[in-house]
């Protein structure tokens, strides 16, 4: 009897050890896949609370594409994508008149090719003061066109009018953008 106590003690053991291992294989893959599980766990709340801050700045971003497109249509105004000289003509005839300057000629050149965008020179002469002058120059680079003066030459008239007269001849130049 001895004998078949041992024979169950030891088939006992041996279930025990084999129910154990089972276990412990089981319990190690189930942790490896917990493990896992917890990783990506982590990673997607991470993605999470990246959405909720871009999600919590929408408003930002929104408002923010609100000012470029101003901006970007400000400075579509300023450099057109058409030369558009007669709306320039009127704008700089508008100003010589409120600068009362006398004798204005207005001459604009050829379009000049770039890249991306052409310049065009304009030839402007007429008779003024130096405080007309001043006016007209300020007037001048505050129109919302880009216009750069290249050139101003300032003589004085043969057979002045008035003791401040002078001739003035500007060459202007103003940009056409073609984009990409």
């Amino acid at each position: 009897m001895k004998k078949k106590i041992l024979i169950y003690v030891a088939i006992g053991l041996g279930v025990a050890i084999l129910l154990y291992l089972y276990i412990q294989f089981i319990y190690i893959a189930a942790f490896r896949n917990y493990s896992d599980i917890k990783k990506k766990l982590v990673i997607k709340q991470k993605e999470l609370k990246q959405a909720q801050e871009l999600l919590a700045r929408y408003d930002d971003f929104k408002a923010r594409a609100s000012e470029i497109k101003l901006a970007t249509h400000k400075l579509e105004k300023s450099m057109p994508n058409k030369p558009r000289i007669p709306e320039l003509l009127k704008n700089i005839t508008l100003i010589a008149t409120n600068c009362e300057l006398q004798d204005f000629q207005f001459v604009p050149g050829k379009l000049v090719d770039k890249k991306t965008y052409a310049q065009q020179n304009i030839r402007v002469k007429f008779n003024s003061g130096y405080h007309s002058l001043g006016k007209f120059v300020s007037e001048l680079i505050v129109m919302p066109r880009i216009v750069n003066i290249k050139f101003l030459n300032v003589s004085s008239v043969k057979k002045p009018t008035n003791k401040e007269s002078i001739n003035i001849e500007i060459l202007l130049e103003t940009y056409v953008y073609y984009g990409h």
